[in-house]
């Protein structure tokens, strides 16, 4: 792996680093949330609701409902792009369809612990699914030998500066859920299929277990770096051990240690020859091939792509203010941009958020119920541009929240642009009205 480390040069980290920096929230809100929502004109483009009506019951449990199957979800108004608070109230359980894919391309899906319906949500999709990524796993240095490094007396040996050294290890089993991971595991094959929804002679390919690992400490040494990569090749042991069949990981390193980046993957590589990997990646506009930054860009981008099988684009977050997080046109520009790396064709993953933002607040399907059924000032508005419902009410909140229509524009980009597939975040905030759609 040295011929990685000797590719990295001063000038490239720098460059690269700014780029990926300057992608993230500091630039502040996007042009989109700058300027007022356009509607379309027609006065039905804005959908309020009135008090008297009947249905609001001001009780959220009334309309806290589980995925249901209905043989009339796919006419339900909240797929369309007019629709109200009502409609969302009322069909935001309902699908139709978990076991045919819609979308043709790949489906990657995060759950998480602390979003516990991600969970079943994951169960229901697990035969459209091609990755399922649960949020369990991150690489840590040893408390007790982290704190030796300050000169008290510890495990973990001494480095060639005589200073104590830090061990790096993998945290997160204990919080990993290994019978729901060997049922969604098992229940993706062939077997799982009723003969009713069965094709002749086809049997579903069983989704591929990638479980999320997050850097969580600056890896400051090529041990290191060596230390987490083995750590992850004996959990990958581990769970083989407790016939919890892992595929590989999805990977998500701060590009702030670029090098750790590169190196990790394909040590993992050469230690498991078989692994699967996932690459999370900042929603980055790269500069045209033209410029010397942009030939540096793509430099690291093919080093990148040697040892990955796909990467995962942080297409969301844009802003969290309650405009738009996810505008359509910054997203369509970040994914053409990485697409222009030859390299990177085959292995994009756009970034799907399942969840919004209501003035810095994380907005999750349970939350918009809770909030729809109790305030009867809330209206559903349909932004041309951004291509994403918003909602505001009486007290001047604002949200964005992703809905079927503005799902199913971001599946029809991904088709457009001739991309991979997407990268879901996450099924636990979600609406089971998007199942159809996937």
């Amino acid at each position: 792996m040295n011929h990685l480390c000797s590719s990295l040069n001063i000038l490239l980290l720098i460059s690269l680093l700014a780029c990926f920096v300057h992608a993230r929230r500091g630039d502040g809100a996007s042009r989109y949330s700058r300027s007022p929502i356009r509607v379309e004109e027609d006065s039905d483009e804005i959908w309020g609701i009135n008090a008297s009506d009947p249905w609001l019951s001001g009780d959220p449990a009334d309309y806290l409902l589980p995925p249901t199957q209905s043989a009339t979800a796919k006419t339900a108004k909240i797929r369309g792009k007019k629709f109200s608070p009502q409609d969302f109230l009322e069909g935001h359980h309902l699908y139709s369809d978990a076991t045919t894919s819609a979308f043709e391309g790949e489906k990657l899906l995060y759950v998480t612990p602390w979003n516990q319906k991600g969970y079943g949500m994951a169960t229901l999709l697990r035969r459209k699914l091609t990755w399922l990524a649960p949020v369990w796993f991150q690489i840590r240095k040893d408390p007790l030998a982290a704190a030796a490094e300050g000169g008290a007396e510890g495990e973990g040996g001494l480095g060639e500066d005589g200073k104590q050294k830090a061990r790096v290890k993998v945290d997160g089993e204990e919080g990993a859920d290994l019978p729901w991971l060997r049922a969604v595991g098992s229940a993706s094959q062939a077997g799982d299929v009723d003969a009713e929804d069965a094709a002749p002679c086809r049997e579903p390919p069983r989704v591929l277990l990638v479980p999320r690992v997050s850097l969580e400490c600056e890896l400051g040494t090529l041990e290191e770096m060596e230390q987490a990569a083995a750590g992850l090749v004996a959990l990958l042991g581990r769970l083989e051990a407790q016939d919890a069949k892992v595929d590989g990981f999805t990977l998500e390193i701060p590009f702030a240690q670029l090098d750790a980046a590169l190196f990790i993957p394909g040590y993992l590589r050469e230690l498991r020859p078989d692994i699967k990997l996932i690459m999370v990646l900042p929603a980055v506009k790269i500069l045209p091939a033209d410029t010397d930054e942009g030939k540096q860009h793509r430099q690291v981008l093919d080093l990148l792509a040697q040892s990955v099988d796909r990467l995962s684009v942080t297409t969301y977050d844009r802003a969290m203010d309650g405009s738009p997080h996810a505008p359509y046109h910054w997203v369509k520009e970040v994914m053409l941009s990485l697409r222009s790396v030859q390299s990177l064709q085959s292995k994009l993953l756009m970034g799907l958020p399942f969840y919004g933002w209501r003035d810095g607040e994380d907005m999750t399907a349970e939350r918009m119920v809770q909030w729809l059924a109790t305030d009867d000032s809330v209206k559903v508005t349909w932004d041309i541009v951004a291509q994403e419902h918003t909602w505001s009410d009486s007290r001047g909140k604002s949200a964005s929240y992703p809905t079927p229509h503005m799902i199913q524009r971001r599946l029809e980009l991904a088709r457009e642009l001739g991309l991979q597939g997407v990268a879901i975040w996450e099924g636990g905030q979600g609406l089971a009205a998007a199942v159809d759609l996937l």
